[in-house]
């Protein structure tokens, strides 16, 4: 064979080079996409929903389901979206050349066999980060100085399917948006005070009783006054609909309630890096 041509190794040279943080995170991405690929499996079921169910008045029947109907056609666009998103293009690509290239060893991979597979958290993102204090520790000086955009900026990075944004220029005021299935909406408000270390304030644009238990829940959280701990928690509901209670191991509890409460515990992987976990818990089984 003669020796490859310049344009040949021009092309291989401009290819992006695929490093261990690369993969990581395209693995995160490819995660999302099969979580969001078996949501869109209960889809017809979730949107034929109200026809099962008494309503007080047809003007409510039709209400319930015209919510239920826009909801399923979201979550469509939504995977849309995600499926013609070219970086999800990309790593598509990749994988099939990866394939083309190394076609041996490629075993089966069945999500039964990882039952963790669907708690939607990127490993990488767990890792415990400088600026985020150690469990125990008074974080208050480190949380009077935190520059709000870096630390949404950082946040963005290890939750690429997460919104983050500041809501006006001149204003902290953050906005956070989860992914379907969730589909939450957060607001933050910091309440910087003279002498004390600075609060904040969460709502949500939509008022319903499973936002009212979440808002409880975050309002009873450890380290008040840490955003990055708030932002992680935040995210963590990501799976809200999605991630059984760890002692029942149920979804919903016998009120049709999901597991709202969320525990953060420390574990050390086989190659001694301490991670950070969310657990989901019903309230009553906490």
């Amino acid at each position: 064979m003669g020796a490859p041509s310049d344009a040949m190794v021009e092309a291989q040279a401009s290819e992006p080079e695929w490093t261990e943080d690369k993969l990581v995170s395209s693995l995160a991405r490819l995660k999302e996409m099969h979580i969001q690929l078996r949501h869109l499996r209960g889809t017809i079921p979730r949107m034929m929903g109200p026809l099962r169910e008494q309503h007080p008045s047809p003007e409510q029947f039709y209400s319930n389901f015209a919510k239920a109907t826009t909801r399923a056609h979201e979550d469509m666009i939504a995977f849309q979206n995600l499926m013609q998103d070219p970086r999800n293009q990309a790593i598509l690509d990749q994988a099939k050349k990866s394939r083309r290239e190394n076609p041996d060893g490629i075993t089966v991979w069945r999500v039964t066999d990882h039952p963790n597979w669907l708690d939607v958290r990127e490993e990488a993102s767990l890792k415990h980060s400088p600026n985020e204090p150690e469990e125990g520790n008074d974080d208050r000086n480190a949380v009077k100085e935190e520059d709000y955009r870096a630390a949404l900026k950082k946040f963005e990075e290890n939750h690429p399917t997460l919104k983050a944004s500041i809501q006006d220029e001149g204003s902290n005021i953050i906005q956070i948006q989860l992914p379907p299935p969730s589909n939450l909406n957060f607001i933050i408000e910091p309440k910087p005070t003279s002498q004390n270390p600075t609060t904040y304030t969460i709502t949500t644009p939509e008022k319903s009783k499973i936002n009212t238990a979440l808002l409880n829940e975050i309002a009873n959280r450890p380290k008040s006054t840490n955003l990055t701990y708030l932002l992680e928690m935040l995210a963590s509901y990501t799976n809200l609909r999605s991630s059984p209670c760890v002692k029942c191991k149920r979804l919903m509890d016998r009120n049709a309630q999901f597991p709202t409460v969320r525990t953060r515990v420390r574990t050390k992987t086989a190659d001694s890096q301490h991670v950070y976990q969310w657990q989901a818990f019903h309230k009553g089984c906490v």
